[in-house]
């Protein structure tokens, strides 16, 4: 019995490091501030955040022993608050210099990829390099802010001067605008916008082999709240969630939700009532 006893005092003790670790950690709520970007982060019309990041980053929290409290606000007032330590974690965030000066990056937890796309069975050819765009006489819509690779900056001016160039305020226009014929090609990030295709206009896209850019995507942590021990504990539950594929699963769940395409054609137009979606890699 003492012997038992015993065992279970151990077992007790065991369990001490960690549990005082989580409460040293995150003695309060961390605030989290997103902006629509679906669907990495939006909210529902109750105002409940929704999203791959959103989900992404309430595993590592749960790993961590940390509660999070989420900030709608536009992505300039995020950065500006986090300068003044009111706002402790960023999502989807690249690495910039800039940043570095009042943020702590993790590692990444994910990539980000620029992709090509057309209505689906729109007629237009699978294209697999940026040559064969350039080549083609289709013109190519471009949201107005963002970086879609060096292929695309070093021909902006040949496109425009062969009228090939449409350039849109947001991906929710690039749709709507290719849905309407004014281009026939669209560039875009590679699960956004087949999802806001797919959920906001109804349409179904096809996406083209070629990939613009891949670049890794991390959190961004406050340096006025966040020391080297909490960056730590949040880079541990990343990499543990990527071992153990609770990435993955939520990645396969948000691409399958997207409705994203990569190659051949839907079931639907062989004559079958559903469509089959054909995931991203």
């Amino acid at each position: 019995m003492q012997a038992v006893k015993f065992g279970l005092v151990l077992l007790l003790f065991s369990w001490l490091p960690s549990v005082v670790q989580a409460q040293t950690l995150c003695q309060t709520p961390l605030h989290v501030a997103y902006n629509d970007w679906p669907p990495y982060s939006w909210s529902d019309e109750g105002g409940e955040p929704l999203g791959l990041d959103i989900d992404l980053l309430k595993a590592f929290a749960r790993r961590v022993g940390c509660a999070l409290e989420f900030d709608k606000m536009p992505a300039r007032r995020s950065h500006q608050l986090m300068h003044l330590g009111k706002v402790d974690i960023m999502m989807g965030a690249s690495k910039t210099a800039e940043r570095e000066e009042y943020a702590h990056f993790s590692v990444p937890y994910r990539l980000e990829q620029v992709g090509l796309f057309s209505i689906d069975d729109g007629g237009v050819v699978s294209l697999g390099s940026w040559q064969q765009v350039l080549d083609s006489s289709l013109k190519l819509l471009v949201p107005q802010a963002g970086w879609y690779g060096e292929a695309y900056e070093s021909s902006k001016r040949s496109l425009a001067m062969h009228n090939q160039l449409v350039e849109s305020p947001d991906l929710l226009k690039s749709v709507q605008m290719l849905s309407r014929g004014r281009a026939e090609l669209a560039i875009g990030d590679a699960l956004s916008l087949p999802f806001i295709a797919s959920q906001q206009e109804k349409v179904h896209l096809f996406r083209h082999p070629l990939r613009l850019t891949e670049s890794d995507i991390h959190l961004m942590f406050s340096r006025l709240t966040f020391d080297d021990a909490k960056v730590r504990a949040f880079n541990d539950a990343i990499r543990g969630a990527a071992e153990d594929g609770e990435i993955a699963t939520l990645l396969l769940k948000w691409e399958q939700i997207s409705l994203s395409r990569i190659e051949g054609v839907s079931q639907q137009s062989k004559g079958s009532d559903e469509p089959i979606w054909i995931l991203a890699d």
